[in-house]
C-alpha cells in the first residue's frame, strides 16, 4: 500500500515537472537504475530541445554530471562546463582550462 501511495505521489510530482522533489519518491518505488534511466532520458530530451540548463539539473540529479559536462562541451558553452568540472572533477580543472585555452588560441 505504501509503495502504491508513493508511486501516485511520484506521478503527481513528475506531472508538474518537479524533478528534484520526485527523485526521493522515485528511489522509494523504483530500482535505482530505472530512476537513473528515466532522468537521463528526460535530460536528453531537454538537451535536444535546447534546454541545456534544465538538462544539466537532471543529469546532476541522476548522478551523471559527466553527461552534462559533455553536453556543454558539444554546445561550446564552456563557462557552465568549467563550473561543472570545478564542482565534480576538481582534479581535472587545470587540464580543462589549459585545453580550452589551446582551443581558443587556435580559433
Amino acid at each position: 500500500m505504501y509503495c502504491i501511495y508513493m508511486y501516485i505521489m511520484l506521478i503527481v510530482v513528475l506531472s508538474h515537472c518537479r524533478w528534484e522533489e520526485a527523485y526521493p519518491l522515485a528511489i522509494e518505488c523504483m530500482p535505482q537504475e530505472e530512476v537513473r534511466e528515466l532522468y537521463v532520458t528526460k535530460a536528453r530530451e531537454l538537451e535536444a530541445g535546447g534546454k541545456l540548463r534544465e538538462a544539466e539539473r537532471l543529469y546532476v540529479i541522476a548522478e551523471e554530471p559527466d553527461l552534462a559536462i559533455s553536453m556543454y562541451k558539444k554546445a561550446k558553452q564552456y563557462s557552465p562546463m568549467v563550473k561543472l568540472v570545478a564542482q565534480f572533477h576538481q582534479d581535472l580543472l587545470t587540464d580543462t582550462q589549459l585545453h580550452l585555452a589551446k582551443v581558443s588560441a587556435l580559433s
